[in-house]
């Protein structure tokens, strides 16, 4: 396999857990009964979901940048 592709592998995984836990971290405070609004926790799993996946395509595109053919 070629290993930009599995380095590519490892930031998706890596990034995934790193939304698996923000989206627990709010279901445990939704559960426990933390104080806020239903916008806060809408917001914070918009931000779990998404901010991850951004992370995930930064880190492609660096490993791209890396791994550029040079002519």
């Amino acid at each position: 396999m070629h290993w930009e592709q599995g380095i590519k592998r490892v930031s998706a995984v890596l990034w995934a857990l790193v939304a698996v836990f923000c989206i627990g971290y709010t279901g445990v405070a939704i559960s426990t009964g933390e104080e806020h609004s239903v916008g806060f926790y809408a917001l914070l799993f918009t931000l779990a979901i998404v901010v991850p996946w951004l992370a995930h395509k930064a880190t492609c595109w660096v490993i791209q940048g890396f791994t550029a053919a040079r002519v």
